[in-house]
């Protein structure tokens, strides 16, 4: 029994969901990694190296198809590449909360991306939505900072490097759904963009280390950068942007940007309740105002339903 349009469009916009919530730590985890002593071309090529080896027998399988696909897996190693190290160099020079801040711009600039490359509709709804998800992240984020302008310290540094990651990421992701939709593999997908980001940070890992044993050593003793840099290939390279690329090519750009405010949301709340802390009345706020416009977005998914009509 075939389910509905409706049906599917929002079993999509839960995978939408799953996919942020995955990648929500992100930041975190680079954190946690570079803090522990590794420098970001050694953590760049191990998380390469896994995401290769775990796609492996996928890239054998299709590797007439990523022949045919060669100029498109460039470009997406390219880009991955340039906001791999964007990112953590980002996180390295700031706090965690300074980059979440910056990122409330990534899902506009995924639209607009999207928009010029794929040609999606931009229905006026959905802009509306966007803008107001947008001003509900803002009191969440910018606003404590803002009335906190005797404290507030900028980073010139982080501000250019992350948004060098959110513009690079958005043209990923247009290139992720554009090998897809050519018949690659959604893991194939993923893995194929990881071969020159291997290659790269592995020279320049061996280049800029004086000691060439010496990250291996520090991840020896710090078994933290172990486990982030599973995460960060399995859990998100491989898991959460794969979902979120299936799900970009059956319902569109709006669905992922609504998600991504959506994983914002979450990723200022989730710490407060695991640590059982009291809200702040600008999170309350924000959050409602973000969730009201992802409700705005998803409203009338029209063109998300006919587009799964004809699929």
């Amino acid at each position: 029994m075939s389910r509905s349009p409706d049906k599917k469009f929002y079993i999509y916009v839960i995978l939408s969901f799953i996919s942020v919530t995955l990648a929500a730590p992100h930041a975190l985890i680079l954190k946690l990694a570079t803090n522990a002593g590794i420098d970001n071309f050694s953590f760049i090529a191990i998380r390469a190296l896994l995401v290769l080896l775990i796609c492996a027998p996928f890239l054998i399988r299709s590797r007439q198809k990523l022949a045919k696909n060669w100029k498109l897996i460039l470009l997406s190693n390219i880009f991955i590449g340039i906001a791999s190290i964007s990112h953590i160099a980002g996180v390295r020079v700031a706090p965690a909360s300074y980059t979440s801040v910056i990122g409330m711009f990534s899902p506009i600039i995924f639209l607009i991306i999207s928009a010029a490359f794929i040609k999606e509709r931009m229905s006026l709804n959905k802009i509306f939505g966007i803008a107001i998800a947008f001003v509900g992240a803002a009191i969440m984020f910018a606003l404590p900072l803002l009335l906190d302008s005797h404290n507030l310290q900028i980073y010139p540094e982080s501000i250019i490097f992350n948004f060098i990651n959110i513009t690079a990421f958005a043209f990923t992701m247009v290139i992720y759904r554009k090998i897809y939709a050519r018949g690659v593999p959604i893991v194939t997908t993923m893995g194929s963009s990881w071969f020159l980001v291997f290659i790269v940070a592995t020279i320049l890992s061996l280049t800029t280390n004086s000691d060439i044993a010496a990250p291996i050593s520090i991840m020896i003793n710090n078994p933290i950068i172990i486990f982030c840099a599973f995460y960060s290939s399995i859990m998100v390279e491989i898991v959460s942007h794969g979902v979120r690329t299936h799900v970009y090519k059956k319902v569109g750009a709006f669905v992922i940007s609504a998600a991504s405010f959506f994983g914002k949301v979450l990723g200022v709340i989730l710490p407060l309740i695991i640590l059982r802390e009291s809200l702040s009345i600008h999170v309350i706020i924000g959050a409602i105002v973000t969730l009201v416009g992802i409700a705005i977005i998803d409203k009338k998914p029209k063109d998300a339903r006919k587009n799964l009509q004809a699929a």
